[in-house]
């Protein structure tokens, strides 16, 4: 900070220092407490804390004198572009409520951040219908591109976007006092819309091997039906030995069982060949 900076610092300190008095609203206690802690954190140097403090005290009980505050917050953590349109929001303030004092601070500090302002300009290669810029995510009106506008020194990421086209995106890096330029490069046609390749074959091979699986399965199936109505066999023939008519109820309920294993295993097995085969077929037909 320069000699003259530190001087005006100094002899306004009590000024921005102060504070409204509060009025009647259930978030004063709140905004005030965060008022002062956000003044606490700045004595102390951390700004990144104080400034969150003070803008949220900011929002819940809107001051002239917060906003000073916060002004200088930004100021003092390097954001200048945001200290100078805090600055120029507190000097309407001061005007309105004819606070002379904080017209002087205002008036002052704008000046001395001016010279000091980045502006970044954003310039297209190709005029495109509905784009559309974001600096660090925030947009930026297409009207304003070609005209430098402050932006805090310090590291930004740009996107430009347009219907129909491919989003280009850049990072970019300003110092205090330089006007930076920037040219957006001829954007894609339908990259946004671009779906992507299809794999061939795919929903063949996947119809394939779902095919495969069920005819393995119901052919397994089949073997192990096959294997019970043999079992039944045997206990039907171990019950009933004769040729002739059975009265062997166990041996009447292992002939029945057998029948109707043999009959499903048939059922089973003929089937799932008939499905399996169908799925190999999709399998080597399928495209490579």
């Amino acid at each position: 900070m320069s000699a003259r900076r530190t001087a005006l610092a100094l002899a306004t300190a009590a000024l921005v220092m102060a504070r409204a008095a509060p009025a009647c609203a259930d978030d004063t206690p709140i905004a005030e407490s965060l008022f002062q802690q956000g003044l606490s954190a700045m004595e102390r140097g951390d700004y990144g804390h104080a400034c969150g403090l003070l803008a949220e005290s900011q929002r819940l009980d809107p001051g002239g004198g917060t906003l000073l505050n916060l002004a200088l917050c930004h100021e003092r953590a390097g954001k200048i572009a945001t200290a100078w349109a805090r600055y120029h929001d507190a000097l309407g303030i001061a005007r309105r409520d004819a606070r002379e004092d904080r017209i002087t601070f205002a008036v002052e500090h704008i000046k001395l951040l001016e010279p000091r302002l980045p502006r970044l300009a954003i310039t297209q290669t190709e005029a495109l219908a509905g784009a559309h810029a974001k600096v660090d995510g925030v947009d930026l009106a297409a009207s304003v591109w070609e005209t430098p506008s402050p932006i805090d020194p310090g590291e930004h990421v740009l996107r430009v976007e347009a219907p129909g086209h491919a989003p280009w995106t850049t990072t970019v890096t300003v110092a205090e006092a330089e006007t930076r330029r920037v040219t957006v490069p001829r954007l894609p046609r339908g990259a946004l819309m671009e779906a992507p390749p299809p794999v061939p074959g795919r929903t063949q091979r996947i119809l394939g091997w779902s095919l495969s699986g069920v005819g393995g399965t119901a052919v397994i199936a089949g073997a192990v039906l096959g294997a019970l109505a043999i079992g039944a066999e045997s206990t039907a023939d171990a019950s009933c030995p004769g040729t002739g008519a059975c009265s062997d109820p166990r041996g009447l309920d292992a002939s029945g069982r057998a029948r109707a294993f043999s009959t499903a295993a048939t059922i089973s097995a003929i089937g799932g060949a008939i499905v399996l085969a169908g799925g190999i077929v999709l399998l080597l037909t399928a495209p490579r």
